[in-house]
């Protein structure tokens, strides 16, 4: 008994070390373009800033994913593209893809067509984070979450609803795929006029989908 009651107490120690390192790590809010600065109190004095606060943030178009639990999270997502790549023309799509000079690598005409700009290893080396451009016709966050998480077979984390998730930080090693320009300027006003809102008065739902159809998209004509 004693000895399990030291295995438990020495777990817990670990958990509060990992989230006291994770909370050293510097933070992004990928799913919006810009937060209003507004006052707060900061030790007593007000301090003009632009708190992450979902009310007075403006939506981006951008969408992220986060999978947790994951044994070994590369090698995973190394499994999801190779099964894709097999089944279908790598070399066709690639020159629908990609520009002369470009390289795809070996994952960059999965991450490409189906709008990816990030993925990497979570700080707890346990999880995959994706970011990837929203669908105005897939519905809010919540529905291009659901929608790009049956896509890679995964259950969506539900915290990720939240358009101001902060994400902490990583490692350049952590990189599996990265298209940084892209990521730092991206900007779907559509997106924003449609769900911004919602999103700033807290009134969305967690899974809304449009109901207008989606553009038909196949595999020798794939979105632009």
């Amino acid at each position: 008994m004693d000895e399990a009651q030291g295995d438990k107490a020495t777990l817990q120690e670990l958990h509060d070390q990992k989230n006291a390192l994770k909370k050293t790590l510097p933070g992004f809010v990928f799913q919006v373009g810009h937060i209003e600065p507004t006052e707060k109190m900061v030790f007593g004095k007000p301090i003009k800033a632009a708190w992450r606060k979902a009310e007075n943030a403006r939506l981006n178009g951008l969408c992220m994913l986060d999978v947790d639990g994951i044994e070994n999270p590369r090698e995973k997502f190394e499994e999801i593209v190779n099964d894709w790549n097999r089944q279908n023309d790598l070399k066709e799509l690639e020159k629908k893809l990609f520009a002369n000079g470009e390289q795809p690598g070996w994952c960059g005409a999965f991450c490409r067509f189906y709008s990816i700009l990030l993925v990497h290893v979570t700080p707890s080396g346990k999880g995959l984070r994706i970011v990837f451009e929203a669908s105005v016709y897939t519905g809010n966050i919540a529905a291009n979450q659901s929608k790009m998480a049956e896509l890679l077979g995964f259950s969506p984390d539900k915290a990720c609803k939240d358009s101001v998730r902060l994400s902490f930080g990583f490692s350049r090693r952590d990189i599996i795929y990265i298209e940084l320009e892209n990521l730092l300027t991206y900007n779907d006003n559509d997106f924003e006029k449609l769900f911004g809102d919602e999103y700033r008065k807290g009134t969305t739902q967690p899974h809304v989908e449009i109901n207008h159809p989606q553009p038909h998209i196949d595999i020798n004509h794939p979105q632009p």
